[in-house]
């Protein structure tokens, strides 16, 4: 009888030893470590690419909402986009009378503008590839209006060619563009 209570002890012993780590280490109750989730806000960093994008959602705080639920579509500009703009017009972009420095951009007074630019580039829905071929206009998360024109093969969204389609997250779609879309001036 005592041998049979110690082997109930052990095992249940054995079975809470993982239940406390897991809820000790942030992952219990359904948390996921960042490295181990697949949504846009996870992959954005774990992608070489898009450095800057993930260092802009980092500054505009959008990277709890892009690991929310969504969906959501990313037309992500990669960092040859970012580094074109900054080289070309000495740090800044410019676009329908309005003009962005990005070492500006990082600073705290002007976090609504980041936000504007990186919503931008965002869709609610999970659009796949034929999704925007096939749509004229896409409105954006910053209430605007994206363009979109296909000739042949070639999709551009705005003003930028899309290069990379369908990344798939658990939350959405991110197409890589090659520019940098500057929202009109409000």
């Amino acid at each position: 009888m005592l041998r049979r209570t110690m082997l109930k002890g052990i095992a249940g012993l054995a079975l809470a030893v993982p239940l406390v780590a897991s809820c000790a280490s942030g992952k219990g109750s359904g948390g996921k470590s960042p490295a181990a989730r697949s949504d846009i806000a996870a992959l954005l960093p774990r992608m070489k690419e898009f450095n800057r994008l993930t260092e802009y959602v980092r500054l505009a705080g959008l990277e709890d909402d892009l690991a929310g639920a969504g969906p959501f579509t990313l037309f992500a500009p990669d960092d040859a986009a970012f580094g074109a703009v900054i080289n070309n017009a000495g740090g800044g972009i410019s676009g329908t009378g309005n003009r962005l420095n990005f070492n500006q951009l990082r600073r705290p007074e002007n976090k609504a503008k980041l936000v504007r630019l990186i919503k931008h580039h965002l869709v609610a829905g999970r659009l796949d590839a034929l999704a925007v071929q096939r749509a004229k206009t896409l409105r954006t998360l910053a209430g605007t209006d994206l363009l979109v024109t296909r000739q042949g093969q070639r999709v551009e969204i705005g003003t930028a060619d899309v290069v990379r389609t369908n990344i798939g997250a658990s939350n959405g779609y991110i197409h890589v563009i090659d520019a940098v879309l500057v929202p009109p001036q409000t």
